[in-house]
């Protein structure tokens, strides 16, 4: 471990995940040019990506978001693949996006590392973020000691949530989840300050076009773009449905740095 101008380097330049499971058969592709990104991940095993870029294969297998990659070519961000692979004799749960499941994910780094030839290493910065606390006066959701136990007439079901431009309503899921979740919105990492444990439900509204990185609209065939919301800004509505509160400041966040990669060649 060394320091280089103000830099805290946790290790050298290394083909990470060397070693992870790898997927049985894959094929990486270009993809056609317009292809929407696209990703299908079944219970058997089997992986297909459509339209994405070698960071967002980074970014949902190392479960970083886009501000904690740096480095690389245009390429890298510019171009997109087309990927379908298969992982014989696993079982798959359930997943969330916009990070893969386990055992997916670290299929999907070995064929980063072997078909992109990926070079990288871990750098901790001090970069701005936003901490996560208790408002006031204190939290407006409930919180239970596990997610077991609950009605079964909820929606979504315990332990899942639905987001969308404006909206997150979620069941029995950890802090953690809510940060992931918020952090969908932000341009820089969320830290959670509000040493909350076990497991919460909240409803959350606020106007998709206030948030620092806002989701990308679907488009409406009466209008050529939708109408300003009259809800809250997100960060109003952090507040006052939630009882949180976010503030600017600086914090060490782990990146990755991309040192080097190649284009795969033609299967």
């Amino acid at each position: 471990m060394r320091t280089r101008n103000g830099i805290l380097l946790l290790w050298p330049a290394i083909s990470l995940f060397a070693q992870a499971p790898s997927f049985d058969v894959a094929s990486v592709k270009p993809s056609a040019a317009g292809t929407r990104t696209r990703i299908l991940i079944e219970p058997n095993g089997r992986f297909f990506a459509d339209g994405v870029s070698l960071k967002f294969l980074i970014a949902g297998a190392w479960r970083l978001q886009p501000y904690q990659i740096s480095g690389g070519e245009n390429w890298t961000a510019g171009e997109t693949w087309t990927i379908e692979a298969t992982a014989e004799g696993v079982s798959v749960p359930a997943w969330e996006p916009p990070f893969l499941p386990d055992t997916i994910a670290t299929r999907v780094r070995s064929l980063v590392n072997e078909r992109f030839s990926l070079q990288s290493h871990h750098e901790t910065r001090e970069l701005p973020v936003y901490r996560l606390s208790i408002g006031r006066n204190g939290p407006k959701f409930k919180v239970t000691p596990s997610p077991g136990g609950r009605p079964e007439d909820i929606t979504p079901p315990p332990g899942r949530a639905m987001a969308g431009p404006g909206a997150v309503v979620a069941t029995a899921i950890p802090m953690q989840q809510v940060v992931t979740l918020l952090g969908r919105w932000m341009d820089r990492p969320i830290i959670d300050k509000t040493e909350l444990t076990g497991y919460v439900d909240i409803r959350l509204r606020f106007a998709p076009e206030s948030a620092p990185r806002p989701l990308p609209a679907q488009p409406s065939p009466d209008s050529a773009a939708p109408a300003p919301s009259e809800d809250p800004s997100i960060f109003t509505a952090i507040e006052e449905q939630l009882g949180l509160k976010l503030e600017p400041a600086r914090e060490p966040i782990d990146i990755l740095v991309i040192d080097s990669a190649r284009r795969p060649a033609a299967n």
